[in-house]
């Protein structure tokens, strides 16, 4: 059984949490180092957002994340893998609050090979921040995610830094350094499904975020 320890704090118990829902049909152009590529939002149950990505209009990867925070399973080309974690650690993280930190640990499996490597994770949300898209700033999450997985020779320490729309249940920003190497990758264009743009529209109050 999966060990899992979690400790949150600023939290109150007595609320009910409301957890994200992140909208199906959302559309996004992704920036990705000097390369564009976009994605879209073909599923969401139970918390795992499925998301499909396009480079040039063909469709070339899929993969699920958790509260769209963590990737729990994809396909890329003919490799395919899944995660085997608890994922009531991670809605524990929720609702965010500065100094909320959640930890866990899991096995990744690779569906193509018998390949199963575990995984250690800790998640702790930073501060409050923004991000501008289409001329509309969205209120985010820094979320730092601190991971280890094992290899065959040894652990190898990986830390990722996203910005985290609460609101549509996804990062908006993600840079990974993990081996020496740092790459990144962010939204520069959002498309909401019909009917949900202007709902979530409504005037957003002030947090004291930092426009990036």
């Amino acid at each position: 059984m999966t060990a899992i320890l979690l400790s949150i704090a600023a939290c109150d118990s007595g609320n009910i949490t409301r957890l994200p829902e992140t909208p199906i049909g959302l559309q996004a152009t992704v920036r990705n180092g000097a390369q564009n590529y976009t994605i879209e939002v073909t599923s969401f149950n139970n918390g795992r957002v499925g998301i499909e990505r396009f480079w040039n209009g063909e469709a070339y990867s899929s993969e699920q994340l958790y509260r769209g925070l963590y990737r729990i399973s994809g396909v890329y080309a003919k490799a395919s893998f899944e995660a085997e974690i608890n994922e009531d650690a991670i809605d524990a993280l929720f609702p965010l609050r500065e100094g909320n930190t959640t930890s866990f640990e899991g096995n990744m499996i690779r569906i193509d090979k018998p390949v199963v490597r575990q995984l250690w994770v800790r998640m702790t949300v930073v501060k409050a921040s923004s991000m501008v898209i289409n001329d509309k700033r969205w209120p985010t999450w820094v979320i730092e995610i601190q991971s280890e997985y094992g290899t065959k020779s040894g652990a190898v320490a990986s830390q990722a830094t996203i910005h985290y729309s609460e609101e549509l249940g996804m990062a908006l920003k993600k840079t990974v350094r993990e081996d020496g190497h740092q790459y990144f990758w962010r939204f520069t264009d959002l498309t909401l499904p019909d009917g949900d743009d202007e709902l979530r529209r409504a005037p957003i109050q002030n947090r004291g975020t930092i426009m990036i």
